[in-house]
């Protein structure tokens, strides 16, 4: 048995616990992109591996149009450092981070599901306890009532 005071620091650490809860939703939502993006760059990689030296390639510039281009290097990437600054990075080297980014990404998205998890059966423990209280604490009041 809990008294009223009690009952409010268990319902503000459930707001804690859901706040929680959301900022792990919002990081998973940033992971997903990042993974796909890193996904997205492996594939590139991948399909530019197989393409002929003369064949052209679509380069889109925006609003659903492309250019035609021809790869002028194809041992080679440039990598943002910055806002205007780019490395000029090989391949391998490139292939190799992307790989080492997705799986530093997919780990913390299982450490983060898993924290998630663990909040949520509190989450669930804390509400069911709290409701119990609640409804005792009116029954007491409706008794006094009487």
């Amino acid at each position: 048995m809990i008294d009223e005071k009690e009952l409010r620091d268990k319902l503000q650490e459930l707001e804690i616990l859901k706040n929680q809860l959301e900022t792990n939703l919002r990081t998973n939502e940033e992971l997903e992109v990042g993974i796909s993006d890193r996904e997205r760059v492996g594939e590139t990689l991948k399909a530019l591996e197989d393409l002929k030296d003369d064949r052209p390639l679509l380069m889109p510039i925006g609003g659903g149009t492309y250019i035609t281009v021809k790869m002028a290097d194809k041992e080679k990437a440039f990598t943002a450092l910055g806002s205007d600054m780019w490395l000029r990075t090989d391949l391998d080297k490139v292939r190799n981070r992307t790989e080492k980014d997705l799986e530093m990404m997919r780990d913390g998205q299982k450490e983060l599901l898993e924290k998630s998890r663990k909040i949520e059966g509190k989450v669930r423990d804390l509400s069911v306890q709290i409701q119990s209280e609640y409804m005792r604490l009116q029954k007491e009041e409706a008794e006094k009532g009487k």
